[in-house]
């Protein structure tokens, strides 16, 4: 059916309108790899400032997946919490029945709590990793309960593990972004630091030449920006990292989980932490001590001060860093009496329309009446009207355009 003149200008209004102001921001994750256009095979991965915890980028990092023996970071910082490195620890039995990944313990051999450490981050043994559980807790069932209380304090709410050493379990799962909060925490412990920064150790073995461990960690010594952390593999899960990496006065921990192959997991891991490295800074989008202004209540002619509740920063792409919109949102319906701490607006940062960082404003004081000069009182009048400014800027904007396309659209029928 042939479209009218009238209903095509209708058309076209409600289109620019909608545009301009209906259309709300994007929502979805600035760091996701299909905005930044970056494809990794790996099923789920995560990028973080180790210093802010933020995210730098992201595929699927919240989806609960095997981590195999990344499980050990979390052993290693319960046992460096909870025992002493010069601990003697005596294998029992049930230590040389855990298969896989080894150091061939055997039951009645004594250790020291560092030299199985290093056996169980450097080298991935388990049943270094099942020593140790028996050692700190009495049994590795209440050594996996210590792993989850930890994992719940640091904030890794979708972490259950079953086993100290990282084995298969149907229960035994966690994400790409609660395992970099992991990390991140592990690498605040000097010795855990150390441990993971090693490429090769020697230990005691009775009756033998000292057993030599060499890191799982391809890439450490490989790329010289990596210092640590840890590898894990099982079918199920596939081939896992964990690296932290410092560059360019940045410190990142990066995660990956389930790719396919050894060549594969390094090529993803270098890809996103060269992008992370050198296409991202760190912007200051919004300083909570230079926003201090003021509201009026609706029952009071006086001004009250009110406060970003803190600053606005954030990574990202070089690029973008002019694409940034700070947007206040003030409470037009507040009234005395407003206390200190109340929320009374909001500031929002957007960057391509994806919003990246926001932040209550919120009163300092209660109820307080602050006495500023007539000409900063002219001033706030003017900031708050100026939004009425701009929407009747665009406003005029697009009438003008409209009427150029009617003109167009008349001389053309």
């Amino acid at each position: 059916m042939p479209v009218s003149f009238k209903n095509l200008i209708s058309l076209i209004l409600i289109s620019i309108l909608t545009v301009f102001f209906i259309s709300p921001p994007v929502n979805a994750s600035a760091r996701d790899e299909s905005l930044l256009g970056i494809n990794i095979s790996a099923k789920s991965a995560i990028v973080i400032d180790q210093e802010s915890g933020e995210a730098i980028f992201e595929k699927n990092p919240d989806i609960q997946l095997p981590p195999a023996s990344t499980t050990k970071i979390m052993t290693g910082i319960i046992v460096l919490e909870n025992s002493d490195l010069d601990d003697v620890v005596k294998i029992s039995a049930r230590t040389k029945e855990i298969g896989e990944s080894s150091i061939y313990l055997s039951e009645g051999e004594e250790l020291r709590v560092e030299d199985l450490l290093y056996a169980m981050l450097v080298q991935s043994a388990n049943d270094a990793a099942y020593a140790l559980a028996e050692h700190v807790s009495g049994s590795e069932e209440l050594f996996v309960d210590l792993m989850n209380r930890k994992a719940a304090e640091i904030g890794a709410k979708s972490t259950k593990f079953k086993n100290s050493y990282g084995l298969d379990d149907e229960e035994h799962l966690t994400t790409a972004r609660d395992l970099a909060m992991i990390a991140s925490y592990a690498m605040q412990n000097d010795e855990f630091r150390k441990i993971v920064a090693t490429k090769e150790k020697f230990i005691p073995w009775e009756g033998h030449s000292d057993r030599k461990l060499v890191n799982t960690n391809t890439l450490l010594g490989k790329v010289d920006y990596v210092t640590g952390i840890k590898t894990g593999y099982t079918d199920k899960a596939g081939l896992c990292m964990v690296i932290s990496a410092e560059k360019n006065g940045k410190n990142l921990i990066t995660v990956v989980l389930g790719s396919k192959d050894e060549k594969i997991r390094e090529e993803d891991i270098l890809l996103i932490m060269d992008y992370c490295f050198e296409e991202n800074e760190r912007f200051d989008l919004y300083k909570k001590d230079n926003s201090k202004f003021f509201i009026y209540p609706k029952n009071d002619d006086e001004p009250i001060a009110v406060f970003a509740e803190k600053d606005l920063s954030r990574y990202l792409n070089k690029s973008d860093a002019d694409d940034l919109i700070v947007i206040v949102n003030i409470d037009e319906n507040i009234s005395l009496p407003v206390y200190a701490g109340e929320k009374v607006g909001s500031v929002i940062v957007l960057n391509n329309r994806v919003e990246v960082d926001s932040a209550d404003i919120i009163s300092k004081e209660d109820k307080e009446k602050v006495s500023i000069p007539e000409e900063q009182v002219n001033e706030i009048k003017t900031w708050k009207y100026s939004n009425y400014v701009v929407y009747g800027l665009i406003f005029i904007m697009v009438v003008l355009a409209i009427f150029k396309l009617v003109r167009h659209f008349r001389r053309r029928y």
